[in-house]
Order: C-alpha cells, then sequence, then structure tokens
C-alpha cells in the first residue's frame, strides 16, 4: 500500500496549510467526504454538494466541528471560511475545484484501467451490472449508489492510488461548469454512454445539448481508447472519435453486429437473452432483476469483460450475480402484497420500462406515481403521455401525488378513447407540499393513510418517482398492510 502525506496533498490542490508543521509529514490512510463518517485520523475532504448557496457558510462550519470533534488529521477548508474553523485545514479557493485537481494529480499515478459509464437513463444499473460481470476475475474500485458526481471521484481515485484494485469504473452525470475539468482529468480507457435522453431538458433545452455535454467524454480517452455506443440513439449516432480510439457498437437484433437477442421476460422474476459480442455467442443470459431494458447493461457488460478476457462463463454467473442500486428495480413481498420499487429516477423512457414489466403481472396492477422533473417545457405533455401509456398497460389503479393531475387524467381518458373503450383505470389524485426550493420533498402523509382502503391483498404495486420525492418511504408502510408482512428492508425504515 502507498500513501500520501499532508504536504503532498496541500500540493496536489494547490493549498494552503495552517497548523503544526509536523502534520504536514504524516500519511493519509483514509479520506473521507462525510463528517458522519470519520475516525480518528482520518482526512477531512468535505462533499462540495448536497447544500444551499445561502446555507453554505452555515453547513460547512457545522460539519467541519463534527469532523474536528471526530478527531481528523486535517480537512480541507474554503478561504472564505477560514475565520470559522480550527486548524489544522488546508485552505483552497473552493472545494469542488480542490475535488478535480486532487484526482487529476493521481490520474498519472494509476496504470490501472479506467471506466467512465454516462447516459441520461441507465448508467447506475450499468455500472452495477459491469461491476458485477468484472469482479468474477478482478478487484473493484467503484463509485457507489448513485454517486456519479466529481464529489465522489476523488474518493475512488484515492483507493485506486493506495493500491490493490485492478479496475476503476466510475458512473459519471452532468455537472455544469465542472463536467469539461472532471471528465478531461479522468482520462478513461473505456467509455460507455447508454443514451441521449429527456432528464436535464429543462436546464440545457435540447438533445443535442445534452449530447454535447455527455459525448464530450469521448474526446478525453485515452489514444487506446473504447467507447461502447448504443447504435439505435439518434444522438450518439453522431458521435465521432480520434483514432486509434475506437468506436464498438451495440444494439438490439443481428442487424448491429455486436447484439441482444431472443430477449424472454420472466416479469418479477427477471430476463433471459442471447448476447454476441465479436463473433462470441454467449446464449440464455440470466438477469435477476425485472425489466426488459437491463438486456442493454447486459450487453455492455458483456462486451467489457470480453475486451477484458473474461470467459463466457465468467460473464454469464457475474450477471446472475447482480444487484441493482438502493431504490431501482427491488422487489418486496409480503402475505399481503408485492412492491415493485423503482423510485430513484423518473422520465418518460424509465417510467414507461417499469409499466412493461408492472403489466406483466397477473394479479391487480397498481401503480404509485410521482411528478417527472427536469424535462422542461414539454414537461406537462410528458405526463400526459404516460397517462396514455398507463391505459395501453391495463393497469387497474393509478395513485398520482403531484402537480399534473389534469394531464395525468387527460392521458388516461385518451388512452381509453383510443382503444375504443370505457375507461376501467381507476384514478387516485393527491395533492402534494412541495418546497421547490433546493431540499423539494412531498408529503405523503395523505397518501399512506389513504393506502388501507385503496390496496387490496394480492396487489402488485409500483411505486416511480424522482428520488427527492422519497417514495421509498411508502414501501415500508406498503408491507405492513395485512395482518403479516415480511420484514421491511432496512434502506426502507421509517416513514
Amino acid at each position: 500500500m502507498r500513501y500520501l502525506t499532508v504536504r503532498q496533498i496541500a500540493e496536489f490542490i494547490d493549498g494552503e496549510f495552517v497548523g503544526d508543521e509536523e502534520i504536514l509529514s504524516k500519511e493519509v490512510f483514509e479520506i473521507k467526504n462525510s463528517q458522519v463518517e470519520i475516525s480518528e485520523g482520518d482526512f477531512y475532504f468535505p462533499n462540495s454538494r448536497k447544500f444551499k448557496e445561502n446555507q453554505k457558510k452555515e453547513v460547512l462550519i457545522r460539519r467541519y466541528k463534527t469532523a474536528q470533534n471526530a478527531k481528523c488529521l486535517c480537512c480541507v477548508v474554503e478561504k472564505s471560511l477560514i475565520d470559522e474553523v480550527d486548524p489544522p485545514y488546508i485552505a483552497v479557493e473552493r472545494l469542488w475545484e480542490a475535488e478535480i485537481e486532487f484526482f487529476s494529480a493521481l490520474r498519472p499515478h494509476i496504470k490501472e484501467p479506467i471506466i467512465t459509464i454516462g447516459g441520461s437513463v441507465g448508467k447506475t444499473s450499468t455500472k452495477d451490472m459491469v461491476n458485477s460481470v468484472l469482479s468474477q476475475q478482478f478487484k473493484i474500485v467503484k463509485t457507489e449508489d448513485f454517486h456519479n458526481v466529481s464529489a465522489f471521484y476523488h474518493l475512488a481515485f484515492y483507493e485506486m492510488y493506495k493500491g490493490g484494485y485492478d479496475v476503476l469504473v466510475l458512473e459519471t452525470a452532468i455537472e455544469g461548469e465542472r463536467t469539461h475539468r472532471r471528465d478531461r482529468g479522468v482520462e478513461p480507457d473505456i467509455v460507455a454512454l447508454t443514451n441521449i435522453g429527456e432528464p436535464h431538458l429543462s436546464k440545457y433545452k435540447t438533445l443535442e445539448n445534452i449530447f454535447a455535454i455527455k459525448s464530450k467524454m469521448l474526446e478525453y480517452m485515452r489514444p487506446t481508447g473504447i467507447a461502447f455506443l448504443w447504435a439505435h440513439d439518434d444522438m450518439l449516432q453522431k458521435a465521432t472519435i480520434k483514432k486509434p480510439r475506437t468506436i464498438e457498437w451495440l444494439g438490439g437484433g443481428s442487424s448491429v453486429r455486436n447484439h441482444v437477442s431472443n430477449i424472454r421476460s420472466s416479469g418479477l422474476e427477471g430476463t433471459t437473452c442471447d448476447i454476441s459480442y465479436k463473433q462470441i455467442q454467449i446464449p440464455d443470459i440470466y438477469i435477476p432483476v425485472p425489466g426488459k431494458h437491463l438486456v442493454q447493461a447486459a450487453l455492455i457488460a458483456t462486451a467489457i469483460g470480453i475486451e477484458f478476457g473474461l470467459t463466457p462463463e465468467e460473464i454469464k454467473a457475474g450477471i446472475s450475480f447482480f444487484e441493482a442500486s438502493r431504490f431501482r428495480s427491488k422487489v418486496y413481498n409480503s402475505d399481503f402484497l408485492t412492491v415493485f420499487e423503482d423510485c430513484y429516477n423518473s422520465s418518460p423512457s424509465s417510467t414507461k420500462a417499469a409499466l412493461d414489466v408492472l403489466a406483466e403481472c397477473k394479479q391487480r396492477k397498481v401503480f404509485i406515481f410521482g411528478t417527472m422533473h427536469h424535462l422542461g417545457d414539454n414537461e406537462a405533455q410528458y405526463h400526459e403521455e404516460i397517462g396514455e401509456y398507463i391505459v395501453q398497460k391495463n393497469i387497474d389503479l393509478v395513485i398520482y401525488i403531484g402537480k399534473y393531475q389534469e394531464e395525468v387524467r387527460r392521458g388516461i381518458n385518451l388512452g381509453a378513447e383510443k382503444k375504443n373503450q370505457q375507461n376501467k383505470c381507476k384514478f387516485a389524485p393527491f395533492d402534494v407540499n412541495v418546497d421547490d426550493d433546493f431540499n423539494s420533498y412531498y408529503d405523503l402523509s395523505d397518501l399512506c393513510n389513504a393506502l388501507p382502503s385503496l390496496i387490496q391483498k394480492d396487489d402488485v404495486v409500483l411505486t416511480k418517482a424522482s428520488l427527492r420525492a422519497k417514495f421509498d418511504r411508502i414501501t415500508p408502510v406498503l408491507l405492513e398492510l395485512g395482518e403479516k408482512s415480511t420484514t421491511i428492508p432496512e434502506s426502507n425504515q421509517g416513514l
């Protein structure tokens, strides 16, 4: 194992050390960005996100005090706050710049391959699938859960720098002005882009703008880099790279050389498919998580696995062990009902994919639906389209909480008209108490209090919303319905 000293960290981030100079020569064994995780001797490099700008000073000062009470070795502090924080610390202009400068300085010291997974939808599942496959032969560092921004990259890079790992897998999201500086510092060996879709339209206005930002990572690949791109995405079709970098196009059906085919869904039990990559045929790959859309992640993971020298047997085993991250495609059963929880992200495409799974269930189908955010000028129209899709999938009950009640209702009615049948889908709307500033939240108390009168025995209930809606709090309420229930998942405790 190798470690940096406090002095080296200060030099990497162009910071000014203040405190007992004996600390400069001390080695840093662990870097933490959460004050509540600090143990004595850890280095505290605070997360540059997760607070409103007008609360930044107050929040950071409280975090520094918590970290220093836990006897952290040293911390990184913005110069605007140095009068509020006790030494020792390293003073910098901006935390987010220091994060990027730190892992950019580490990059030349990391000889192991770095993989970045990006796209509008499906990047977390793809990252987890790639990790599951490569773990059959290699020791992996990956960004955990939905930690897809530079505020977590420096932690992953330092783990790689210390040694003992073979591959670094990073999920990457749009970060405004930080994006290009971050991507340039990562300099990946492999880039996989899943798609260019509706999320972020509210800020970036067009798919072309989103593509321009997300595809920039291709320019920063190492000269021997490989890009894995989805052939059926209109925006990704425009991607170009400089040789000797290469693109491997992936898709569905034999019209694409590297493809997935023969897709067989088992509803909530998962999906089976066949994959062909560079003429290597791997039949009957089982994905143990619901959703046909996950075959894309399986294809990307298979392609990367083959490039890394894994056997078909190792790839099939890795995919069979795949587990989705928190709040994504989780199935919970009680003696009363089944809950299909998919409430981390919500976009038109991901909502339709979840409804496709629900539609395959033979029991009464219930959809608890929250507003899809960040969809730009057509946000209301997208909710109407989901209403129409609900009818196409023969959903029995829709419980909607959010501001687009009329649009969802209109879509349901339109869907029934197009099917030339009486509307059989029941619609139960609920008002929402939303703080539209940084910490938006939903008051779910009215909805949860109504669930006993809405839900019936043996129902299959899909919960779908953006993370900020906190729909994971609905799951324990649902599982407690009826006389008996299974143990509530620990991550979902507390309403």
